[in-house]
């Protein structure tokens, strides 16, 4: 016979003084296969990466609005160990995903002429050229400068206009300054461009305390080689004083290979190159080569990542 069921005593809860730790996250799920969540451009190559598949497995590209499949080929090796997904003769735009049979779908992406209007649009709506911190709007204002004379700071005409209008605010906290940042002067001298067809008198009060800042930061600055090459590069290419080009090319003619990895290096380097006035041909054919061999250094490295 089973024994005798007895009434528990009764007691308290039991305090083991431990508190439960419920600040855990569940991991968001990624999909194992990689592909260009900007887009992809027309005529341009087309690769996703996937996971835990083997070349010769069967892949199919699909619409995501109507899940039907509308390019299919098979995985290729490649030099990572991983396999990849080539559909670079998929060259209608519209919204896709990849998918294959063993581990589902990739996330959507698009295909289209400019896949890149987007992100510049969010990109530039989250710059605060006019932020409190002077540093930081120096080298947004800069990144604008540079991204607005390649032809990608704006999305249209009249976003154009509205980082320009943005631009122009923040310069203007610095027309009377009498010193300031290499940036700042730089970025000052960049605007005088920038604005000169739109405001010709703001572009000269610009342009003005460019000059006051860059002769203030060379008596008192001598030393700073780097500085000094963004402020000439810069204000050569705004008013084609032969005093700043000197300085600049002199500065790129000791240093062969100049490091641009120095924020004051890259944005002189990049003036230089921008400026439609006369330059050394043979300074300039060097630093195209060294600019170029730098992003194909970085895309290959990017190549090399699965991701």
């Amino acid at each position: 016979m089973p024994p005798e069921k007895t009434e528990p005593a009764e007691t308290g809860p039991i305090s083991f003084d431990i508190e439960p730790d419920l600040t855990y996250e569940i991991p968001e799920e990624t999909p194992h296969i990689a592909v260009d969540n900007t887009g992809y451009l027309i005529g341009q190559e087309k690769i996703a990466i996937l996971e835990n598949c083997k070349a010769g497995d069967p892949f199919y590209v699909v619409k995501a609005d109507t899940g039907e499949s509308v390019y299919s080929g098979l995985l290729e090796a490649s030099q990572t160990g991983m396999v990849h997904a080539d559909f670079t003769d998929l060259d209608e735009a519209g919204r896709y995903y990849v998918w294959s049979e063993d581990i589902g779908a990739s996330f959507p992406f698009e295909t289209g002429e400019d896949v890149y209007k987007d992100l510049r649009k969010e990109g530039f709506r989250n710059v605060k050229i006019d932020s409190g911190n002077t540093d930081a709007a120096c080298r947004d204002l800069l990144m604008y400068l540079i991204a607005d004379e390649a032809g990608f700071a704006a999305a249209d005409e009249e976003e154009g206009k509205a980082l320009l209008e943005t631009g122009m605010k923040c310069a203007e906290k610095w027309l009377d300054l009498n010193e300031g940042t290499p940036a700042m002067c730089a970025a000052l001298a960049g605007m005088s461009v920038a604005s000169v067809k739109t405001d010709a008198a703001f572009s000269g009060r610009c342009l003005s305390a460019a000059r006051r800042m860059e002769n203030a930061y060379l008596a008192a600055h001598p030393e700073d080689a780097a500085g000094i090459f963004l402020m000439s590069a810069s204000l050569y290419r705004a008013d084609g004083s032969l005093f700043d080009k000197g300085r600049a090319e002199s500065f790129l003619a000791a240093a062969p290979e100049p490091d641009l990895t120095d924020e004051n290096i890259f944005y002189g380097c990049a003036f230089y190159l921008f400026t439609r006035r006369k330059v050394d041909t043979l300074v300039y054919e060097r630093l195209m080569k060294q600019m170029t061999e730098e992003s194909s250094s970085i895309a290959q490295n990017d190549r090399r990542s699965p991701y």
